[in-house]
C-alpha cells in the first residue's frame, strides 16, 4: 500500500482524487477503525474557506459602522419629522 505524500493527502483531504496508485490507501482510510474522524475533518475544511470569508466580511462591515450609517440614511426623513413633532408637542408649547 503506498501512501501520498503531504501535499497529495491534504488535496485529499480538501476533497481531491488521489491517482488510481494510491486506491489501497484511500481505500483503507475510507473504512478505517477512525473514518468518522477523517470525514469531519475533511467537512470542516472544506467549510472553513467559506466560513472564514463571511465572518469576515461581516465583522470588518460592523468594525466600519456600514450598517449604523445606512440605517441612519434610510430613517433620517422619519426622525426629523418624529423630532418636529416631539418639538412641537413638548418644547415650544410650554
Amino acid at each position: 500500500m503506498t501512501k501520498p505524500s503531504a501535499p497529495r493527502r491534504l488535496w485529499h483531504l480538501l476533497g481531491g482524487r488521489l491517482p488510481m496508485s494510491y486506491r489501497e490507501w484511500v481505500f483503507a482510510d475510507a473504512t478505517g477503525p477512525k473514518w468518522i474522524m477523517w470525514f469531519t475533518v475533511r467537512a470542516i475544511l472544506r467549510a472553513l474557506p467559506l466560513s472564514a470569508a463571511i465572518t469576515l466580511t461581516l465583522t470588518l462591515g460592523y468594525l466600519a459602522g456600514a450598517a449604523e450609517q445606512a440605517r441612519k440614511q434610510r430613517t433620517a426623513a422619519r426622525d426629523v419629522a418624529q423630532q418636529a413633532g416631539y418639538n412641537a408637542a413638548w418644547r415650544e408649547s410650554a
